[in-house]
């Protein structure tokens, strides 16, 4: 009998043990490669809580999430196109978007990790339906691309703030090799439904 209570109570401890290693191994792995800081509008607890078996869990629909090992590709992927614009000589005197705010809004949320992720950049084609371009002394003309790229704070401050974008427009932006535009949050002329944007 007594053998038995030793042995329930070895295992007792051994379950407790290893669910506060579980969690401490999703905490360290959650700020080595997202960054513990980067979604500064929620508690440490709720970070933890968004942070299960390996997955991203959004916040704002608990039936949607992302894999924590797709982070280090995509993280990749957006360095190198944040090297193509820091590469480039090309700008644009104005571009706008029309957009779908929803499928918009959704796409940052999956591209962002729900607000995890600290990449540098975004690209970001969902949503996007008309895009219009103009040079300066020129009128403006649509253009066949319907793609944009969103910086790290810019992209954050729409997703956190569940910004219901119906057109966005910037001023002097930076294009990639392609003709698609940087919406940098340094560049203090980006507009949002008319509106210049305030972080």
């Amino acid at each position: 009998m007594k053998r038995k209570k030793v042995f329930l109570l070895v295992l007792l401890v051994f379950a407790v043990i290893t669910q506060q290693v579980k969690a401490d191994f999703w905490s360290k792995l959650r700020d080595a490669f997202i960054g513990g800081n980067s979604y500064s509008s929620s508690s440490s607890s709720s970070k933890d809580e968004n942070i299960v078996d390996g997955k991203v869990i959004n916040p704002k629909d608990k039936r949607e999430y992302r894999l924590i090992e797709k982070m280090n590709d995509e993280k990749a992927y957006s360095e190198s196109l944040y090297r193509s614009f820091e590469s480039s000589t090309s700008k644009t005197f104005y571009y706008e978007c029309t957009i779908n705010s929803r499928d918009f809004l959704s796409i940052i949320g999956f591209r962002t990790f729900y607000g995890y992720a600290k990449f540098p950049v975004y690209e970001i084609g969902s949503g996007v339906e008309e895009c219009y371009e103009k040079r300066e002394n020129e009128y403006k003309r649509k253009v066949s691309g319907r793609k944009i790229y969103l910086d790290d704070k810019l992209a954050k401050y729409i997703w956190k703030n569940e910004i219901n974008v119906q057109k966005i427009a910037v001023y002097d932006a930076r294009l990639n090799n392609k003709g698609y535009p940087l919406f940098s949050s340094a560049n203090p002329r980006i507009f949002i439904n008319d509106r210049q944007v305030s972080y």
